[in-house]
């Protein structure tokens, strides 16, 4: 702080009154007070040149002139005269609220370019304004609006359905619902048994366009064999069966008590039983006449599990849409030889893919640059979406890291997708891993911060692929991989064969996602490469079916 000038204007004289008239009192000297009436004597003053002194002495003209203490701006001067002790206030004043109002544009542009904080910061309540250069990250929310159910059984009082071979049953279980007030819960044996849910007898249902979508959560999800879906009729002595459930551990559908909503339809269809066929091409015998349905859990060897079921529901297919189904391709890693072989291949069928990027290993040996991203994007038709932004932590997964860090790697990767001018509203998981950080918070649910749609690995030949919306938009299925190398449904040959994912796709409807790493101008040698070969009989394939291949978010921008 800093003394304050008092005094030095033509009012700030030492006078008397006689009469009527004042006289000046040139060389008066008085002291001076903190208060008007008693108080304290201030005697840290000084003169105008800064000399030390303890009173106030008008000069030959009787003006009063000298500087107060530091950062003291009224005073109360005594000179003894009748009327007593006169307020005085700092003159130069003006000057410094000159000054502040320039040190306060100062501040204000200083916090305008940013700066550094070291060390945690602690705020109450919550951040507001912009953060980063480009404000609040968020993704355009073209996820589809949740579809309408046209039959729907939500377990609550007297639903009607009935518990069979399971070891034990609550169906009308008000500890644990996520709908109404109840639900319906089964428990399987240890030894590998059947426990069922189901109702049959319901009034005759058509399912043609249709697909089923399953609200349930299981207590342990490690230990679930599996879990099975059957419509049909005849008490089920003609049945269709979907098998719902991944198996490994690392790649489930969902985590332990977690509400999740399958969704599935006629083109992962496992099973046929009873009067009910599939053809060699996939397509179901019938896709009406239905009256019972099941939902089957079923253990591990040696280990039960408990079911909680919400809801069971038929919703519409949305086949006026897609009539022949819809593919996304989509490559992860961004590797080179996507721009030099399957762009050219898709081009000549005016294809557009998904290309899923690592930031931090654009323009490296062997990976795309920027400028061939762009090129994809503008020129191609193609999605540019985020796989992770530092090539490490898309090594070691999410699953690897705190919810923060996590947190900063998908902000900085949509960050530099939207400084880089790539409209990708979609994002791909490391190792397909979206389960919980180490602190035990969903990727998915970070991830969703800033993209609509999270794609997974989760396939198995047999297993549902996706249902055109997703249930789970941030947990959407892909068959993963495909390689000449893998033995089932990614291998190519596989795939395009009579009664194939593609015939499946193209016949049942649903949404058909096809993962790529490499493509190599020999044969593939590990399951991450599919040879350049391959990829054009794959490409070849689709357009022959006339199957529409659209990129990810678009798919969910096409809803209807």
């Amino acid at each position: 702080m800093a003394r304050h000038l008092f005094g030095l204007t033509p009012a700030d004289v030492t006078f008397s009154q006689s009469g009527t008239s004042v006289v000046l009192e040139p060389g008066a000297s008085g002291t001076a007070w903190d208060a008007r009436v008693g108080g304290t004597q201030i005697t840290d003053l000084t003169d105008l040149d800064g000399n030390p002194i303890i009173e106030v002495t008008s000069d030959t003209y009787s003006t009063i002139a000298f500087y107060g203490p530091d950062g003291i701006t009224n005073l109360y001067l005594d000179f003894g005269f009748a009327g007593g002790r006169t307020l005085m206030q700092a003159t130069d004043l003006g000057a410094s609220i000159t000054d502040l109002q320039t040190n306060k544009l100062d501040i204000s542009a200083d916090l305008r370019s940013g700066g550094t904080i070291t060390g945690d910061l602690a705020v109450s309540g919550r951040l507001s304004g912009p953060v980063g250069p480009y404000g609040v990250i968020a993704p355009s929310r073209n996820t589809p609006a949740w579809r309408p159910a046209l039959i729907s059984h939500q377990f609550q009082s007297g639903h009607g359905w009935t518990a069979q071979g399971a070891a034990s049953s609550n169906l009308n279980n008000t500890a644990a619902f996520v709908r109404g007030t109840q639900c319906a819960s089964i428990t399987t044996d240890t030894a590998g048994g059947s426990a069922n849910l189901r109702k049959f007898g319901n009034p005759t249902m058509d399912l043609t366009d249709k697909a089923i979508r399953l609200i349930c959560r299981a207590d342990d999800v490690s230990k679930i064999g599996h879990l099975n879906f059957f419509v049909g009729n005849s008490s089920l002595a003609n049945n269709f069966k979907w098998r719902l459930w991944e198996i490994s551990a690392t790649t489930q559908l969902g985590s332990n008590n977690e509400w999740v909503t399958l969704t599935f339809g006629w083109s992962s269809l496992n099973s046929a039983s009873g009067s009910y066929s599939i053809s060699s091409t996939g397509v179901p015998s019938t896709t009406s006449g239905f009256t019972d349905f099941q939902v089957q859990a079923i253990g591990t060897t040696g280990n039960a599990y408990t079911l909680d079921v919400q809801a069971v529901e038929v919703i519409d297919a949305t086949t006026t849409t897609f009539p022949n189904g819809v593919i996304s391709i989509v490559f992860d890693d961004g590797a080179d030889s996507i721009f030099n072989y399957a762009r050219p291949a898709m081009d000549s069928y005016g294809f557009q893919g998904t290309n899923y990027v690592i930031v931090s290993n654009l323009g490296t040996t062997g990976v795309m640059t920027s400028a061939q991203n762009k090129v994809l994007q503008d020129f191609s038709g193609w999605e540019v979406g985020l796989h992770s932004y530092d090539g490490t932590v898309h090594n070691n997964r999410y699953t690897a890291y705190t919810a923060a860090q996590v947190d900063d790697d998908i902000r900085l990767g949509k960050q530099w997708l939207v400084q880089n001018g790539f409209r990708g509203e979609s994002i791909a998981y490391p190792g397909g891993e979206y389960q919980k950080t180490t602190d035990g918070v969903g990727i998915d649910s970070i991830a969703n911060r800033y993209f609509s749609t999270g794609r997974t690995i989760l396939f198995q030949s047999g297993y549902p692929t996706e249902t055109f919306p997703a249930g789970m938009p941030m947990r959407v299925r892909a068959v993963s991989s495909i390689s000449s190398t893998q033995v089932g449904a990614n291998n190519p040959t596989s795939l395009v064969a009579a009664g194939g994912l593609l015939d499946k796709c193209q016949l049942n409807g649903g949404w058909l996602i096809l993962t790529f790493h490499k493509i190599t101008t020999g044969a593939a040698t590990v399951s991450t490469e599919c040879s350049q070969a391959d990829f054009q009989m794959i490409m070849a394939a689709i357009a022959s079916r006339g199957i529409p291949v659209v990129p990810v978010a678009d798919v969910n921008r096409l809803y209807s």
